[in-house]
């Protein structure tokens, strides 16, 4: 991440979903309170442990205290390597 004249590691979760020609990329962060979800087998969702968020397989919102869905990410592949872009707010602009 670059801030002014500095460049940052950062370390961000989000999961890859392999599409046909392309990936659809979902930031892992809770839009509630950004706690990072997880992905359930047995439920076939993600969850938040949290405060009991639910969202489909696609990341849409199905219950809980989130408002709204997991945030799509814009990502790119370039040479090879998947690059997911991140906003200064932790999300994507």
């Amino acid at each position: 991440r670059a801030a002014g004249w500095a460049v940052v590691r950062e370390e961000r979760s989000f999961y890859v979903l392999p599409r046909a020609g392309h990936h659809v990329v979902l930031s892992a962060a809770c839009p509630h309170e950004q706690c990072e979800v997880v992905w359930s087998v047995e439920s076939d969702e993600f969850l938040c442990p949290c405060h009991d968020s639910r969202f489909g397989p696609e990341g849409a919102r199905l219950e809980g205290p989130a408002a709204r869905d997991l945030e799509q990410l814009p990502a790119r592949v370039e040479g090879g390597v998947l690059q997911v872009f991140f906003d200064d707010a932790g999300t994507s602009a």
